[in-house]
């Protein structure tokens, strides 16, 4: 087993639409959320609780989330302000928004969904790569070329003696099934996806084993809830963005007092995250 239950450490089209805009219910504010990935998976699985008992209407908050191609694009929508909050994790926005001599980027996270770092490295138990000095001549499957976490991922390759430009090969292979199979097939080497993912793949009976990262990188924080800044200056938008942390955190502590029932509240929202095979299997994993 390479990860322990994803739930413990849990903390507490756009083009054209108005930020903040009402929808129907004069009562309800819609809010855009845009998840950082290619699919959609059990990292949400907070804000799907939460809105499937309610909690983000309690806070007069309509929330609709859109699934974005890796967390280079969040950074994007969320700077030219056609998404209203995303969910990336910090690695992208350290890289781009802190380089010398240039401004930091308008953007802040107000709200931290995972406190660790959830990218993982694996390769099959049986595999005979060891660590990232193994890499050489190896194909890394990553969830999307937009991926945050791909500077983590080369710089590790780096700090191990392997050129990530020549050395090694990363391969575009999805989320979920595909990219298991990608990995059962020998199409990749490594699978590089978050725990969640690694996760499902041990319910699919594949058993993992982690490449050992740096203490650095273990610091580093999971995804959080990104804005513009101007929606923190405007003191009716930070109402708003603090309804959303509020009922977030709802959602948080549901999932950490009631796992089983957060799961299946998340495979009701999303369809497609119910994994095939055994429920009970998966739901035990």
């Amino acid at each position: 087993m390479v990860v322990k239950k994803w739930w413990r450490y849990a903390c507490s089209s756009i083009a054209g639409i108005a930020l903040f805009s009402s929808n129907a219910h004069a009562d309800l504010v819609q809010v855009k959320l845009g998840y950082a990935s290619s699919a959609m998976s059990l990292v949400t699985a907070p804000w799907l609780a939460a809105s499937e008992l309610g909690f983000f209407k309690e806070q007069g908050i309509d929330l609709r989330w859109v699934v974005l191609n890796g967390g280079a694009n969040a950074i994007q929508q969320t700077l030219n302000k056609s998404i209203d909050i995303t969910y990336p994790s910090a690695n992208e926005l350290l890289i781009v928004g802190k380089q010398q001599g240039r401004q930091p980027l308008p953007l802040r996270f107000f709200y931290l969904g995972f406190p660790r770092n959830i990218w993982q490295y694996a390769v099959p138990e049986n595999s005979p790569i060891k660590s990232f000095a193994d890499l050489r001549g190896k194909k890394v499957g990553v969830f999307s070329s937009q991926a945050a976490y791909l500077p983590q991922l080369r710089a590790l390759a780096r700090s191990a003696g392997v050129n990530p430009a020549t050395d090694m090969q990363i391969r575009v292979v999805g989320v979920g099934a595909g990219a298991l199979q990608a990995l059962r097939s020998g199409q990749t080497d490594v699978s590089a996806q978050a725990e969640v993912q690694h996760a499902a793949f041990e319910a699919m009976g594949e058993n993992l084993r982690l490449l050992p990262t740096s203490q650095l990188v273990d610091q580093l924080h999971g995804p959080g809830f990104l804005t513009h800044e101007d929606n923190l200056r405007d003191p009716k938008r930070r109402a708003i963005m603090v309804a959303v942390a509020r009922a977030m955190a709802m959602g948080t502590l549901f999932c950490q007092t009631n796992p089983e029932e957060c799961v299946r509240l998340s495979w009701k929202a999303v369809p497609t995250l119910r994994p095939s095979g055994d429920p009970a299997k998966a739901m035990a994993t």
